[in-house]
């Protein structure tokens, strides 16, 4: 019934189920990107912190050696 109709005159409502599937699938793959790109930022995050450590530790001795000599 519905393939007869023309583009015109396609039904006001479209079916609930079709609307909840196509609603659940771009929720899914919104997630799914903002994941990845949360877990992207983490990598970053991670290598930031592990930076910053190592120059507070070079600080450190560096102050520490400067400051015996």
């Amino acid at each position: 019934m519905r393939d007869e109709l023309s583009p015109r005159q396609k039904p006001q409502r479209p079916d609930r189920r079709l609307q909840k599937r196509n609603t659940d699938t771009g929720m899914r793959q919104c997630v799914q990107k903002c994941r990845r790109r949360f877990e992207k930022y983490q990598q970053m995050l991670q290598r930031i912190q592990l930076q910053m450590s190592i120059l507070l530790l070079v600080l450190v001795e560096g102050g520490e050696v400067a400051g015996e000599g």
